[in-house]
């Protein structure tokens, strides 16, 4: 007997999300099990790394969208020249 080879890549899948989402589970309980060992001392380093990766991650998207930005201006200031150019006869020179 064949097997589909859809209904083997969604049973993969399917697999990959299983695995995945336990990964995340352990991930997550041995960190809450780190932050909940953690003494006093510990809590101001964490609350630091924490803001410091959320600052980097703020920033870099910001940065991504400026760029985005940018592109997207230049390609409509492209395309009107384009129209204009098209619309005025501009001497060759």
């Amino acid at each position: 007997m064949t097997l589909n080879p859809k209904n083997v890549d969604e049973r993969r899948y399917k697999q990959y999300r299983i695995r995945t989402m336990m990964m995340a589970i352990v991930v997550i309980a041995v960190w809450l099990a780190v932050l909940g060992g953690a003494s006093g001392v510990l809590w101001p380093v964490i609350w630091f790394v924490v803001v410091a990766v959320g600052a980097s991650l703020g920033l870099m998207l910001g940065l991504i969208g400026l760029v985005y930005l940018g592109f997207g201006l230049f390609a409509i200031g492209d395309r009107v020249l384009g129209w204009l150019k098209r619309a005025a006869h501009w001497p060759e020179g």
